[in-house]
């Protein structure tokens, strides 16, 4: 079936016996401003799906639609250690002290493309970043906040935000 206009979704689904399926859905514009929230659920570190994308990740599309009802884009995730993760859909990178990182493998999430990209050096219009735990008790000191993905780019949260966000998490 033909899509309509405009920017679509496309997701491609193969299953375990080999059974692909497509979908598509309109890809909504990015809100301005761009708004985060925090999930009460946490993520096992060692979770063994936490590092594939998959189909399975209800507690993800859950925490996201509640938070798109909100008015959020996305709602990050932490693990049972405090340590952030990453976002329902996106990767999360942090200015903290002038330097820029995000979570590194160990804690329990997914290397997207667009977190690779960022961390191999392939994205020279955003400053140069490392992989670090980042303990929620340090988001509050934090300078910036980028989340983003490969479908829609990297976005740095504005300093409103930021500053939003911070108030209302912590």
């Amino acid at each position: 079936r033909p899509l309509r206009e405009g920017t679509h979704l496309l997701r491609l689904q193969i299953s375990h016996d080999s059974h692909i399926e497509w979908r598509s859905s309109p890809l909504h514009a990015i809100p301005e401003p761009l708004l985060l929230t925090f999930s009460a659920q946490r993520l096992r570190r060692n979770h063994p799906l936490a590092r594939y994308k998959t189909t399975r990740r209800e507690h993800y599309d859950q925490a996201l639609q509640h938070a798109m009802r909100e008015g959020f884009f996305d709602v990050l995730f932490a693990n049972e250690y405090d340590e952030l993760c990453e976002g329902a859909r996106s990767c999360v990178f942090v200015e903290l002290d002038s330097e820029v990182f995000t979570p590194p493998l160990s804690c329990g999430l997914l290397d997207s493309v667009a977190r690779r990209r960022w961390l191999d050096g392939q994205c020279p219009e955003l400053p140069p970043a490392r992989e670090r735990v980042i303990r929620l008790n340090e988001l509050p000191h934090a300078t910036r906040l980028w989340v983003g993905n490969a479908l829609r780019g990297i976005h740095a949260l504005s300093d409103a935000a930021l500053a939003q966000f911070k108030k209302s998490v912590f």
